[in-house]
């Protein structure tokens, strides 16, 4: 029981945290909306694609915990490395714009914090999956032994052919689109 319990804690708080973000999102949005501000065109843009990545995750996470779901769990790591990606991407193009005067030192602060938070959301579904799989592994599974090393593993292909066929999926419908010019988005 006790460790049931100290489970259920660790979805509570994760749980906790994507919605703080959530609300960090919100309060962003309302400020740009209160100063009549917004982003480039380009930037909306991929911030779209970033979204809908976040949209599936976030669905997926949700499918997962609610059916004890491993096959869910399982698809939201690979989708959690392709958002990084994402983030990452539109961070450096973001700060291109910036050195380009296109756009404002304020908006550009605004721009790379909702990244941030987009991104600690990811993160977060990201530790729901490890601790559904986690909680689902047999007693001697590499997951519920050494998650670090597990997750290390997945992360440097080969290891698992589920997890980088997900990848290159999310990485074709999500990433694609921006990786090349930001006008092609």
């Amino acid at each position: 029981e006790s460790h049931a319990v100290t489970e259920l804690l660790n979805f509570v708080t994760e749980f906790e945290r994507i919605g703080d973000y959530a609300v960090n999102i919100m309060e962003k949005a309302e400020e740009l909306y209160d100063k009549e501000a917004s982003f480039s065109e380009s930037a909306k843009k991929e911030l779209q694609l970033l979204d809908d990545a976040l949209e599936r995750i976030l669905a997926l996470t949700d499918e997962a915990f609610e059916n004890d779901d491993t096959q869910k769990a399982a698809q939201v790591e690979p989708l959690e490395e392709v958002v990084d990606l994402i983030a990452a991407t539109l961070k450096n193009r973001h700060v291109e714009r910036l050195k380009a005067g296109e756009c404002t030192i304020e908006l550009g602060t605004q721009f790379l914090e909702l990244l941030i938070n987009l991104e600690r959301m990811s993160d977060h579904c990201s530790n729901v999956a490890l601790h559904i799989l986690r909680q689902t592994s047999s007693p001697d599974d590499k997951v519920r032994i050494d998650s670090h090393a597990y997750m290390h593993e997945l992360h440097h292909g080969g290891f698992n052919q589920e997890f980088d066929d997900l990848f290159q999926e999310y990485r074709t419908k999500y990433f694609q689109p921006i990786a090349g010019d930001p006008e092609r988005v």
